[in-house]
């Protein structure tokens, strides 16, 4: 790895593929090394190479890829159920000999392709790029455009290729990110819109997303705000909806106008803050927008701190803005609700460390006179403790309802003991999104396939969790 980059002339490699995997080492150790070389910051995606379906599968539960490059083209297409799982998951799909080494193109219809777009029989149709790698390593064509950068120096037939990487000039500070990389691009079983999102009428500028999406929720404690008596039954029911899926559905129950059109409250879905950073998130990831839900605490609703839910996403130079799409355009807090501060929106670990240090009072820190109802309130260091849970949950695309929750039964915080407090304060610490998902392999933090669910109005009860 050392060589590599001192010949590449890089500090760290964007996309580092596995080439096959070794049958005689276990997979665990293989991605292991690699996530090693991620966490020192010399490699920063993960792919793989010459995988199965099932393979692609077991991989994605040891660690995040991002790509998958197998043999893949008219004639040879046993890669077909791995394309499948990888356009479900979100990986990228990347197909060598995608002109069967030159054997595609011995059909007259090729040629006159070819000859239609400019190029020669034989000769990818990208500049640059050679249909026998292996015979030689000089680019066919030279593009004017400085899209590709040469980064080793050995250029004659029978040397090892010259290596070329896309070259994306980030702005001064920042790091460079390949597009379509982002784990936060994709959709999880929960962000998920299905076959219920049309793409065609809505904007991708993330702050019009919120308004679509504050348009088309109204949380289950804003009825005096629209002068409307929400229904008991969906104060009660609407928020249990999981999915983004569900959310979608019971919209196109409502009404059948297209969700780009604001709704009267009577047609909107009735959720929490939850849901209106879900439904923020799905749309941004449909839209090409790198986006994920966190969870904290916020301070512009009262004096305390309130148990919250925001979208952050992904800025073009790679930095994440927390947004809150509830209170778009409906509230005056006084600051960009698509820009949040960070002091008017603590996420949970933040919070977490603020308490523990000694610089906030965790009793400030919950839900308190819980639906209207003076005195029904929950808060304390333990209740910080949940919310960091569902965050770092959240940050692995487990997106749970605000009110779910696993492991040992902590109520109050007299239940909490070296030990838990020793584990949440790991992963307050946590020094990046590497670090974190080391951290949720941990089974103590893991969530698992059936976790127990406070419901505000149908008591508590075990829930059996949906899968990808």
């Amino acid at each position: 790895m050392e060589a590599s980059l001192r010949r590449l002339r890089l500090e760290a490699i964007d996309l580092y593929q596995l080439h096959r995997l070794d049958p005689a080492v276990p997979m665990a150790e293989q991605l292991g090394a690699l996530d090693e070389l991620r966490a020192e910051g010399k490699i920063r995606h993960i792919g793989l190479d010459s995988v199965t379906a099932e393979q692609l599968e077991e991989a994605m539960e040891l660690t995040d890829i991002v790509s998958v490059q197998n043999r893949f083209n008219l004639l040879d297409r046993d890669s077909e159920p791995l394309l499948k799982l990888c356009e479900a998951r979100g990986v990228a799909f990347l197909p060598w000999f995608p002109l069967g080494n030159g054997s595609l193109t011995a059909d007259p219809a090729c040629a006159r392709i070819a000859a239609a777009h400019g190029r020669q029989r034989g000769r990818s149709p990208w500049p640059g790029c050679c249909t026998a790698p292996r015979c030689c390593a000089r680019p066919r064509a030279r593009d004017p455009s400085p899209i590709w950068r040469r980064t080793s120096t050995r250029a004659r037939c029978g040397s090892p290729p010259r290596t070329w990487r896309r070259w994306v000039d980030p702005a001064p500070g920042t790091r460079t990110r390949i597009p379509g990389m982002d784990k936060y691009l994709k959709q999880t079983p929960y962000s998920d819109p299905g076959d219920a999102l049309g793409l065609g009428g809505l904007p991708r500028d993330p702050g019009q997303l919120a308004c679509v999406v504050r348009d088309l929720i109204i949380h289950r404690g804003e009825g005096p705000r629209f002068d409307y008596a929400i229904p008991e039954e969906r104060v009660h029911a609407d928020a249990e909806s999981r999915y983004a899926t569900e959310v979608l559905r019971i919209l196109a129950e409502r009404g059948d106008a297209p969700l780009t059109e604001r709704r009267a409250p009577a047609e909107r879905f009735v959720g929490t803050c939850r849901d209106f950073a879900l439904l923020h998130c799905s749309l941004l990831r449909a839209t090409g927008t790198a986006a994920r839900l966190r969870c904290g605490f916020a301070r512009y609703f009262d004096a305390y701190y309130a148990d919250h839910w925001v979208t952050e996403y992904r800025l073009p130079d790679g930095s994440w803005r927390l947004a809150d799409p509830q209170v778009h355009h409906e509230y005056d807090i006084g600051f960009d609700p698509m820009d949040v501060p960070r002091d008017q929106f603590l996420v949970a670990t933040d919070a977490w460390r603020a308490c523990r240090e000694g610089g906030a009072d965790p009793r400030r820190f919950g839900v308190f006179d819980l639906n209207g109802i003076e005195g029904l309130s929950y808060h304390g260091l333990w209740f910080v403790r949940a919310d960091v849970l569902r965050d770092l949950a959240a940050l692995n695309g487990v997106e749970l309802l605000p009110w779910d929750a696993w492991g040992p039964e902590i109520l109050d915080d007299a239940a909490l003991d070296a030990d838990e407090l020793a584990l949440i304060d790991s992963v307050a610490a946590a020094g990046g999104e590497d670090e974190l998902r080391r951290l949720y392999r941990d089974p103590r933090l893991t969530v698992p396939d059936e976790i127990v669910s406070y419901t505000t109005y149908g008591g508590v009860r075990k829930v059996t969790l949906g899968r990808a």
